[in-house]
């Protein structure tokens, strides 16, 4: 049985074609298609959900929160700036 060269991982099994098949599906939105690629390689892509599945402070019951990467990163630079702005004030 020969992988489907349509499908997405019989693109990654076909051999050589596969890449044309890729390329030609991908045509239609380069700009889309690099900007996955890119935040698939850095791992830093904003829209990409992380959830953590975490007890909170004085319960043993987990809870599992889902924020984007993007606010993740916004809420710890608000943070650093938090520390930073404190640590000013208080010297």
């Amino acid at each position: 049985m020969e992988p489907d060269p349509y499908s997405p991982y019989g693109v990654l099994l076909c051999g050589i074609s596969a890449p044309v098949v890729a390329l030609q599906a991908n045509l239609m939105h380069p700009a889309i298609a690099q900007e996955e690629v890119n935040g698939i390689l850095h791992h830093n892509d904003n829209n990409r959900l992380v959830c953590e599945h975490v007890a909170p402070v004085g319960s043993h019951l987990p809870v599992t929160t889902c924020r984007t990467y993007g606010e993740i990163l916004g809420q710890r630079r608000a943070d650093q700036k938090f520390l930073q702005d404190r640590a000013m004030y208080n010297h």
